[in-house]
């Protein structure tokens, strides 16, 4: 194919960008004379926000628009400045972050869009993902290239926790383990983002994995200081008792050095849907399919070495707390279906202590 291309970016949407009379594509030549004002089989949707035009000696001037949709060549060009406009993004990522991270700012949705949708441009448009993470400052942006780069030796995977803000995810108790490790945790924080991180499932080799999943490797901790804990047998005993006093609604029950900052968490499982499709799928009236996390105890807890002692005394009252434990776990995963089973296992957990 015979074409000239001239692309550029705008600084900003046009005013009509979001709205239904937006028109996207580029003007399309055949020698030097106009015949499409809108061309947009130019550039695939994502690509919706840039500028420009093509020329193409190639190209009939009495062509119409019905052949211009069905044509061979026309392909052959989108297919060619489509690679060659993602090269000119990872050029500008490269060679000028400032600028490209102004370019992100504006129009980072439709490339993550681009990932979700373009199966042959998903791996090149993931390493222009922007975001931060436990080791950045807030609102400073890092990308996945970077976050290699700072992987430790024993780190095989790439990590990854998604949530409303930063704030949030920064207190949450999946970055225990990753803390403890010295892991960095990349964080996302825009509604669909874990649609866009899931459709890459590698960069650069290396899987993308969420933290709050229970099949998490990680490389065993080095030595810890002592300090209180259940014992082996200790523990294997709560975990049954906990396992047989809420049969069936969970995975597994278990111990883990994955928590050290509260009680307990909730970790999805492989085949589990996250909380985010779940309620996408809620709203497009699909079928959900029932969730079974598992419940990890931390054995170094205070509060979950008084319920180890208070379930062979005062059985109700430690399912009362285990209950507690379990639904808050729940709550701060994103998973507990009716936040008022918290308030009123609450109320019930306050109204045995007060009778004591």
């Amino acid at each position: 194919a015979t074409y000239n291309a001239l692309l550029f970016i705008p600084q900003h949407p046009s005013n009509d960008f979001y709205t239904k009379n937006f028109e996207k594509g580029l003007q399309l030549y055949a020698s030097g004379v106009l015949i499409m004002d809108k061309c947009g089989d130019l550039l695939p949707d994502h690509f919706a926000f840039v500028k420009g035009l093509v020329d193409s000696q190639d190209l009939s001037l009495n062509i119409s628009r019905e052949m211009l949709q069905d044509n061979s060549l026309l392909r052959r060009i989108s297919g060619i400045i489509t690679k060659r406009f993602i090269k000119h993004l990872e050029t500008i990522a490269k060679e000028d972050n400032e600028k490209y991270e102004t370019i992100w700012r504006q129009f980072s949705r439709f490339i993550k869009e681009g990932i979700v949708t373009s199966w042959e441009h998903k791996d090149a448009l993931g390493k222009l993902l922007r975001f931060e993470t436990t080791f950045t400052e807030p609102g400073k942006l890092t990308s996945f290239a970077d976050y290699i780069s700072r992987m430790k030796e024993n780190q095989k995977d790439i990590y990854v926790l998604y949530g409303s803000s930063r704030t949030q995810l920064e207190n949450s108790p999946y970055l225990d383990a990753l803390k403890a490790r010295g892991f960095e945790v990349a964080f996302f924080t825009d509604g669909g983002d874990q649609f866009v991180v899931e459709s890459l499932i590698k960069v650069d080799d290396k899987e993308v994995k969420s933290i709050d999943r229970a099949n998490l490797d990680l490389p065993p901790l080095e030595a810890q200081p002592d300090r209180p804990g259940l014992d082996e047998d200790q523990a294997k005993d709560l975990t049954e008792w906990v396992s047989a006093t809420f049969k069936d609604s969970f995975s597994k029950i278990s111990t883990s050095d994955r928590v050290t900052s509260a009680p307990a968490i909730a970790l999805q499982g492989e085949n589990d849907i996250s909380p985010e499709i779940k309620a996408y799928l809620k709203a497009m009236g699909q079928p959900v399919p029932e969730n079974h996390p598992e419940i990890a105890f931390n054995p170094f807890n205070p509060i979950v070495r008084k319920l180890a002692d208070l379930r062979k005394n005062n059985e109700e009252l430690a399912t009362l707390l285990a209950e507690q434990l379990i639904n808050t776990a729940l709550l701060r995963a994103g998973l507990l279906e009716d936040p008022a089973k918290l308030a009123d296992n609450s109320q019930a957990l306050l109204e045995k202590l007060l009778d004591k």
